[in-house]
């Protein structure tokens, strides 16, 4: 049903590796905090592929750490739900260097591999070229 209301919450791919390529954390997020829109995080593990670098913990602990209300987990046992309900219960704000050590890590990763959600924006039906989402 259309109600004809525009939506109050958001939902971003936000993870340590984002960063570093065609960043949600950097263009959208700033504009959805500004507009006091809700946000939901989804794929804080990169599907999985950022635990070759860092722990669920970490990733989990980053994501909950950026200006958002909630996170969606994907899981495949009931051993990574209780894990991941912990990670949550203890969660602490990590510091702005925890930050960046977690970033600087996941960018080793980082990249179209490990994010293939992510397409670089290219020309419009009317030719105009629009900009990547770095280059903004």
């Amino acid at each position: 049903m259309n109600s004809g209301k525009l939506a109050r919450c958001s939902r971003f791919p936000l993870n340590p590796a984002d960063p570093s390529y065609l960043s949600f954390e950097k263009i959208a997020l700033p504009a959805v905090v500004e507009r006091g829109l809700g946000i939901q995080v989804m794929k804080s593990l990169g599907n999985g592929k950022l635990l070759s670098a860092m722990t669920a913990r970490d990733c989990i602990n980053y994501a909950l750490s950026l200006p958002t209300h909630c996170i969606a987990l994907g899981f495949t046992s009931i051993g990574q739900v209780e894990d991941d309900v912990r990670f949550a219960q203890q969660h602490e704000p990590l510091s702005a260097e925890e930050m960046v050590q977690l970033r600087t890590r996941a960018a080793r990763v980082a990249g179209p591999e490990l994010e293939d959600w992510k397409k670089p924006l290219g020309s419009s039906a009317t030719g105009r070229q629009t900009p990547l989402h770095d280059d903004v």
